[in-house]
C-alpha cells in the first residue's frame, strides 16, 4: 500500500480535505443580522423546532453527552457569554454548544466556506452562523453582530483554529 505524504507549508491556507468551494465575499455589504417578522419566524422554526431537537438527540445518542456543572451556565442566564473550544467533531461541534447553552441561542463564528455552499447560506445563518470577514472592510459588521448577539444574551462559540 502506497502512502501519500502531505507537507504543510502554509498552516493558514493549506486545505487537504478535498473540498473546494467558491468562498463568498464577506465584506461591508454582507448582512449579518436580518430583521422582519417572516425572517424571525423562519429563524425560530429552523433553530428551535428543527435543529434544537436534532442536536439534542444526536448528542445524546451519538456521543452520550452529559452536561456536568450546568449551574455555572445558568448563572449567566441574563447575559451573553463566549465559549472557546477545540474543533474535534464535524457535526458534534455544531450541535454540542446548542445543547449545553439551552435555552439560550448559540451563535458560532465560522469560516465563510461554511455558508458558501449553494442553497445553504440562509439555513446556516438561521442556525446562528457568524462568518468571519474576507476583507478588512467587513470587520465593522462582524464586530457589530458579535456585540448585538452578546447584548441580546446569546452565547458565542469560537473554535480558534488556523482556518
Amino acid at each position: 500500500m502506497k502512502q501519500k505524504v502531505i507537507y504543510y507549508d502554509d498552516e493558514r491556507n493549506n486545505e487537504f480535505s478535498g473540498i473546494t468551494k467558491n468562498t463568498i465575499k464577506v465584506d461591508k455589504s454582507f448582512k449579518y443580522i436580518k430583521k422582519g417578522f417572516f425572517h424571525s419566524l423562519s429563524t425560530f422554526l429552523v433553530y428551535r423546532v428543527i435543529m434544537t431537537p436534532i442536536a439534542f438527540l444526536w448528542c445524546k445518542l451519538k456521543f452520550g453527552l452529559k452536561v456536568i456543572n450546568k449551574k455555572t451556565l445558568k448563572e449567566m442566564k441574563k447575559q451573553g457569554y463566549f465559549v472557546y473550544s477545540n474543533h474535534t467533531l464535524m457535526a458534534g461541534d455544531a450541535f454540542i454548544p446548542n445543547v449545553y447553552s439551552f435555552p439560550k441561542k448559540t451563535y458560532m463564528v465560522v469560516h465563510p466556506d461554511n455558508i458558501s455552499t449553494k442553497g445553504t447560506k440562509g439555513f446556516i445563518m438561521r442556525c446562528g452562523a457568524i462568518p468571519t470577514p474576507t476583507s478588512i472592510d467587513g470587520y465593522r459588521g462582524f464586530l457589530d453582530a458579535i456585540s448585538t448577539r452578546i447584548n441580546e444574551g446569546g452565547a458565542i462559540c469560537i473554535y480558534p483554529e488556523a482556518h
